[in-house]
């Protein structure tokens, strides 16, 4: 995977600074967008899309990134980006970790742009102290289609099954 400047990705850079649950503050008038996309019924699988994931310069991997917050593993938080079409509608998609101690804890973020802004998300939580929650599947709604990220990251094209264009 090569590195991409994060200047070409929309996702705010604090995103390096987020722990557990943070990842899920996103504001009310958004978040209330992004909830109605969840809801959009879906039908059947039009397509799996092929995905060419580049490292983002501000992951850990990335010799020359930024220390992380003390508490990090490292190698955490990962960014990763991929830009995919759906629907006919440009999409830029960033697939954020990371892994942290004392307590142990990880998270696992979607974030999904059109036209740099944000039109879908969802992730995964986990601590060691028996916390946890999902919000997956991501679902974008373009159209007569849907844009549905799943647990294991797979992006698929699925069916609008609720008659809107």
């Amino acid at each position: 995977m090569s590195a991409v400047r994060h200047g070409a990705c929309p996702l705010d850079p604090v995103w390096r600074t987020w722990s557990t649950g943070q990842h899920f503050r996103i504001p009310e008038a958004v978040r209330q967008r992004l909830e109605a996309g969840r809801r959009v019924a879906v039908g059947g699988r039009l397509a799996v899309l092929d995905v060419a994931w580049r490292l983002a310069d501000d992951d850990a991997r990335v010799a020359g990134t930024p220390p992380p917050p003390p508490s990090f593993r490292p190698g955490s938080p990962q960014h990763r980006h991929a830009d995919v079409v759906a629907g006919g509608v440009g999409l830029h998609v960033d697939e954020l970790s990371a892994t942290a101690d004392a307590p142990g804890r990880s998270y696992l973020e979607y974030r999904v742009f059109a036209g740099g802004e944000l039109v879908g998300r969802g992730g995964t939580f986990g601590c060691s102290l028996g916390v946890g929650g999902s919000d997956l599947p991501v679902r974008v709604a373009l159209g007569k289609v849907v844009l549905v990220i799943g647990e294991r990251g797979v992006l698929e094209v699925r069916e609008r099954r609720d008659g809107a264009d």
